[in-house]
């Protein structure tokens, strides 16, 4: 019998019920409980494929773009980088200082040759992405 709850002396120490982990989110290999408390087994099979490190975007990168205008971010940079494809997945981790400014959107794309950055407004100077990782569902 799965159990996704445990109440103990009046007080719940343990609830799943919200939780939102299946089978094809979870990575292929790891093992958790489901909201109703079953076991599954992961099935996500996920490849990291590129993870570049010190980018550089200078301040002549940055163009007025439509893609993100709707979400308050009017400007793009493509940022190159050789054996990126558009079906890739990337996450673009600024440092500190920027990823809290609001001026970058948290939003990103891939494309073929590199992945696009957002920003509400243009930077004046260059800015180095300390991380840049792609991945590929497989």
């Amino acid at each position: 019998m799965a159990v996704n709850k445990v109440v103990y002396g009046g007080e719940t120490k343990i609830d799943l019920s919200n939780d939102t982990v299946t089978p094809d989110t979870l990575l292929d290999g790891a093992v958790a409980h489901a909201a109703d408390g079953t076991i599954i087994h992961g099935e996500f099979k996920a490849a990291m494929l590129m993870t570049i490190t010190g980018k550089s975007v200078s301040a002549s990168t940055w163009v007025s773009s439509t893609d993100q205008s709707g979400s308050g971010y009017g400007y793009r940079a493509a940022v190159t980088i050789s054996g990126v494809t558009a079906d890739m997945v990337p996450d673009v981790y600024f440092d500190a200082e920027e990823a809290v400014s609001g001026n970058f959107s948290p939003v990103v794309k891939s494309y073929n040759g590199g992945v696009y950055i957002y920003a509400q407004e243009k930077p004046t100077e260059a800015i180095t992405i300390p991380t840049i990782r792609l991945t590929k569902q497989q």
